[in-house]
């Protein structure tokens, strides 16, 4: 004897159309995964998780490039390096903290904001707390959220995209600072 099987899944806008449904199919020909709260929880968890590694990635991507350019390699050859291996991101690409190397990025604009460095503190507020909840060291996220304090805390970067943490990093703020503020 076969058995109907349906599955119910609208998300947050149909859930009243879901429930309703619900009601009149079953218990025995339905499954429930996940309740609503559930759900706005795991999603609320993933976009912490995934603020917390981006923004401990721009650290980690502004001292690396920082490294390569104190030694001496030419910034392009660095950026095209890292871009075809392994340590590639996304924040290589449109978060680039080194101007010059990718047009569209606040770096080659002036760092002008798209993400405030307060935002950047916020996040990872969130993603410290949430890891010591559950019992993680954020070793990393305490790492970053050092750097963009010193970031927003800095009347010369306060205002910039947080990208500007490479300002800081590579030590030419003051340099840039008269030239572009």
């Amino acid at each position: 004897m076969a058995t109907d099987f349906g599955v119910i899944g609208l998300g947050i806008i149909g859930y009243g159309i879901a429930s309703n449904l619900r009601k009149k199919i079953p218990a025995s020909s339905t499954l429930h995964v996940l309740d609503l709260d559930q759900a706005i929880i795991q999603r609320q968890i993933a976009k912490i998780a995934h603020n917390y590694i981006t923004l401990a990635n721009n650290l980690v991507a502004t001292e690396g490039m920082a490294i390569g350019l104190k030694y001496g390699i030419d910034k392009k050859a660095l950026f095209k390096c890292i871009r075809e291996g392994t340590a590639n991101s996304w924040v290589m690409g449109l978060e680039q903290p080194v101007p010059g190397l990718v047009p569209e990025a606040p770096s080659s604009n002036k760092y002008k904001r798209a993400f405030a460095p307060a935002l950047s503190v916020k996040d990872l507020t969130i993603g410290i707390e949430a890891a010591k909840k559950v019992g993680i060291a954020p070793t990393a996220g305490e790492a970053a959220i050092k750097a963009f304090r010193e970031v927003d805390a800095d009347p010369r970067t306060h205002d910039l995209d947080h990208t500007s943490l490479w300002l800081h990093v590579y030590g030419n703020l003051d340099e840039w600072a008269q030239e572009n503020l």
